[in-house]
């Protein structure tokens, strides 16, 4: 029983890991696109401008959290 308490723990940390890292990458990838077709002047680009940067950061600092709980 304690070792399937243990192993679904670790498994859940390294999806943790993976899942995060994978929202850090979609989120970079989607800020980039953003940056590709943008549109100078147009309200609109500029609010799907902040919410990718937001998103990006969001992510980016979701990926530090976890490394970090990592390191411990």
């Amino acid at each position: 029983m304690t070792a399937q308490v243990l192993e679904n723990l670790f498994a859940h940390q390294h999806n943790s890991k993976e899942v995060a890292w994978q929202e850090y990458e979609a989120a970079k990838q989607h800020f980039r696109e953003i940056c590709r077709s943008r549109v100078i002047g147009d309200p609109e680009h500029h609010q799907r401008f902040r919410d990718a940067m937001d998103r990006q950061e969001l992510a980016r600092e979701a990926w530090q959290n976890v490394l970090q709980k990592e390191k411990r």
